[in-house]
């Protein structure tokens, strides 16, 4: 392995180094990072014949692109202290530590791949058709050239992630995003019965606790921007050229997806709490026959409640009336229900079918709707401050003036 060259990042803060090893080396590692990472997407069926041409072109000696790889978050943890000097004075100053660091994360196999994903696979075809055709040892010794990111965050991660691969149609962009989090959310470790689904276990997020790995990550996204939109590509491409994203989280910044989504757990478990298993009825709530949810569970463990839970905690946070997430719970723990709680959630499941009903873009609406709600709710200059009675309408109210009447 031949790292010729080191190269510190300004926009992402992290390091960048070139290396060429060959592509027996690199498979060793590779082959335990697909078969270990179980958000990788599956192989894309290759149409035409192009990668069946890369094949070919492998064995008669084609340099690839470079695949470009990042350290996980545990080998940036043990080695803080060093990439913080590097990237302080430059990574020149330690050039031999640094390489270390590299080895010791391909001999454990502590990679994620940012860009290369198809092309990895390619190879592993590539090797199963030179054994056939006894030229392994050949291919297995043509050189792979591979770039290595070291010490990004999780904003530069994602914003690395996103510019080498937002314009590819083989990865879904919820793909992208899963594998991007693979080492920041893991599910064996959250607490109380959480669970994360993800997008390839085809499962329905049913029951309470559950909730989709989409919806966790947008509305981390929503609290990081502070605004209560999903991760769309378009909406991405747009963030990113803006840098609002990056902007909106240091790196540094110790609050993560489990943090939030442990917390909008709690949020959730008090509304049930106050709720008094709340449940829908056609006899009480009339004229609505396919309600936002039959549910306090079914209600909130939804994108649209959790985006915009996300953005509005970003607001109190940004405007001093919370130092961080755990502060939150405080307020959390002040919910209440000052009338009948059936009633109190039937106001809002008609609301809700009045945004359905009215609304041109129905989940934007429901998102600002929700938003304007936890606005009420836990902004103490409101009537509904703390309480559920009354936050679904003062806070269609406040919908209404800053987005327009919904009838």
């Amino acid at each position: 392995m031949d790292i010729y060259s080191w190269l510190r990042d300004q926009k992402i803060q992290g390091l960048n180094a070139a290396l060429d090893t060959t592509i027996g080396g690199y498979w060793n590692t590779a082959k335990d990072i697909i078969d270990k990472n179980e958000l990788q997407r599956k192989k894309v069926s290759a149409r035409g014949k192009t990668y069946r041409l890369l094949q070919r072109d492998l064995l008669d000696g084609c340099i690839m692109p470079p695949i470009i790889l990042a350290v996980t978050e545990e080998v940036c943890e043990r080695h803080r202290e060093l990439i913080a000097r590097a990237l302080e004075y430059g990574p020149e100053e330690c050039e031999k530590e640094l390489a270390e660091v590299i080895k010791e994360a391909f001999d454990k196999k502590e990679l994620i791949i940012l860009d290369g994903l198809q092309r990895t696979y390619t190879i592993r075809d590539c090797i199963a058709d030179a054994e056939e055709k006894g030229v392994l040892e050949t291919l297995l010794n043509r050189p792979v050239r591979l770039e290595i990111y070291v010490g990004l965050s999780k904003s530069g991660i994602l914003y690395r992630m996103l510019t080498l691969n937002t314009g590819q149609t083989p990865m879904s962009f919820r793909h992208q995003i899963e594998i991007l989090y693979h080492d920041y959310l893991k599910p064996d470790s959250l607490p109380e019965g959480i669970e994360v689904l993800r997008e390839k276990e085809h499962r329905r997020a049913r029951g309470g606790r559950k909730y989709k790995f989409n919806d966790v990550v947008d509305m981390f996204y929503a609290y990081s921007t502070g605004k209560p939109q999903s991760m769309d590509r378009q909406t991405l491409v747009s963030e990113i050229a803006e840098i609002n994203f990056l902007q909106d989280y240091e790196p540094n910044n110790q609050e993560d997806l489990s943090d939030l989504l442990v917390l909008y757990n709690a949020f959730v478990r008090r509304l049930e709490e106050v709720g008094e298993e709340w449940a829908f009825s056609n006899q009480r709530v009339e004229g609505v026959s396919r309600p936002f949810g039959k549910s306090v569970q079914a209600i909130f463990e939804r994108t649209q409640p959790m985006t915009a839970f996300g953005a509005e905690v970003k607001r109190l946070i940004k405007r001093e009336k919370i130092d961080s997430l755990d502060d939150m719970y405080g307020l959390i723990e002040q919910v209440v229900v000052s009338d009948n709680p059936h009633d109190a959630f039937d106001s809002l499941i008609k609301i809700l079918d009045e945004i359905a009903k009215n609304a041109t873009k129905i989940g934007t609406s429901q998102r600002d709707y929700f938003r304007s709600c936890f606005r009420a709710l836990f902004s103490e200059e409101f009537d509904a401050f703390c309480d559920v009675s009354q936050c679904w309408l003062q806070g269609q109210e406040l919908y209404n003036t800053m987005y327009g009447d919904i009838e």
